[in-house]
């Protein structure tokens, strides 16, 4: 950092609500030690958020005394690993969002009593998950990568959940992680998913799901339509019911064939006008391109809408911005 940068900056640094340390280029050197930091120690009375993106940046003990740090920011995205050399009041932390191996992430999790929303990436071998368990009293919102250490979290209160990247493998990891938040969760979101029927005891354990945002991976033509027509209310008997009041359904889709296209709309049709008076009516439907091109038309929406249904496509400003917050629509 230049000093003259320093001398301008440094004296109003109890002034500064949010700080973001982050680097455009390369460092030459692996491990770099931000000691032009360290004058802002004790002064950082108004600090409330923290963004250091670095991982191999050693960052000095600055942050542990400051009284109002409520969130930090520890990775660029969920796939960059944190830093380890930073230290965090983690009892006073309520939003966070950090990349560490699974014995990292897991111990931070036992030590923020606080947290009410998170985003959680993991790092190392999958079966190497160590024998801690972390109950986490108050969040609302939850981002996770998919890994076997999601076994070992317990969020009873839970609203809000994104998952990514859900093979059939991973999909078993998550489902005991249900049971304790089947009650309280509003809102899913599968990024990354692999259309399968393993996905439907996903679903059948979160009865109160009003909002769901689904977007394709892998899947064909038969899993498709199998996966869709499960969840048509057509036919439905109380013991089959999948989702009953879901109300919202966003699905970032690549069709495989026409017959799966069909199942599809078929599907929706029937959650807008439920033929089962176990399922509140569908409120609104949104599509977009997860991967590829779009539709080559759009008849099947117009019929929808022809018939005064809530659906329509997102643009591609509405699905990064779907991207950017998943339950905007």
């Amino acid at each position: 950092m230049d000093s003259r940068v320093l001398d301008l900056v440094l004296p109003r640094c109890n002034r500064w609500r949010s700080l973001c340390l982050d680097r455009r280029t390369r460092l030459p050197e692996c491990n770099v030690v931000l000691d032009w930091l360290r004058p802002v120690e004790g002064h950082l009375d108004q600090l409330v958020k923290l963004e250091a993106r670095h991982y191999w940046i050693a960052i000095p003990d600055i942050f542990s005394t400051t009284p109002r740090l409520r969130g930090v920011v520890l990775t660029n995205n969920r796939r960059d690993e944190s830093s380890s050399f930073i230290v965090i009041p983690w009892q006073r932390i309520t939003h966070y969002r950090g990349t560490f191996s699974s014995e990292r992430q897991l111990q931070t999790l036992t030590v923020v009593p606080r947290l009410v929303e998170c985003t959680l990436g993991f790092r190392g071998a999958l079966n190497l998950v160590p024998p801690i368990t972390a109950t986490l009293p108050n969040p609302r919102r939850l981002s996770l990568d998919m890994h076997t250490a999601v076994q070992n979290i317990t969020a009873p209160v839970l609203e809000d959940l994104i998952l990514f990247s859900g093979t059939r493998r991973e999909l078993s990891w998550i489902l005991p992680f249900l049971p304790p938040c089947s009650s309280t969760l509003r809102r899913l979101a599968l990024r990354q998913s692999t259309i399968c029927l393993e996905l439907i005891p996903v679903l059948r354990a979160l009865p109160l799901l009003a909002h769901l945002v689904f977007e394709y991976d892998s899947g064909n033509n038969a899993a498709q339509i199998d996966f869709f027509t499960a969840l048509s209310t057509t036919n439905a008997t109380s013991y089959s019911f999948i989702c009953p009041n879901l109300t919202s359904f966003i699905y970032g889709y690549r069709f495989r064939g026409r017959s799966s296209e069909a199942a599809f709309f078929a599907m929706a049709v029937s959650r807008f006008r439920p033929n089962s008076d176990g399922y509140r009516p569908l409120l609104r439907l949104r599509l977009y391109a997860a991967r590829y091109t779009p539709l080559e038309n759009d008849i099947q929406i117009k019929l929808l809408q022809d018939q005064g249904f809530d659906a329509a496509f997102l643009d591609e400003r509405e699905a990064q911005l779907l991207s950017d917050n998943m339950f905007v629509f």
